[in-house]
């Protein structure tokens, strides 16, 4: 079985290629995933559920022009990753800094875009 940061790795990777991939995406997540959004340009809130999750992926994924993964670190008991998004007819976001906390090998909380996210 891959490792957690293996697991990342491979979720930007099927975000990536989300129209074929997404349902390996899925399957990283744990059916009672938690998402905050923290990106008020992509629906700040909370989502609560696989199905939920994953509806509002499909909102971030059809809004961005691009995302480019920067770095993954270890963070104590989570992960932090950091990416690079460009949106349909925005500016740049630098620095996308999100949180992910891992159970069971399966993606259980994630605090998306909390540092950086914004236009600049």
């Amino acid at each position: 079985m891959p490792g957690e940061e293996q697991l990342l790795r491979d979720a930007y990777s099927y975000f990536a290629n989300w129209d074929s991939d997404k349902d390996k995406f899925a399957a990283l997540l744990a059916d009672d995933v938690q998402w905050s959004e923290k990106d008020s340009e992509i629906g700040h809130g909370e989502f609560k559920g696989k199905a939920a999750v994953m509806a509002h992926l499909q909102t971030i994924k059809d809004a961005l022009a691009g995302v480019q993964f920067v770095s993954l670190e270890r963070q104590g008991s989570f992960w932090r990753t950091t990416d690079e998004m460009t949106m349909q007819g925005h500016e740049h976001h630098h620095d996308c800094v999100t949180d992910v906390v891992f159970d069971g090998g399966l993606i259980t909380k994630v605090r998306h875009c909390f540092g950086g996210g914004g236009s600049h």
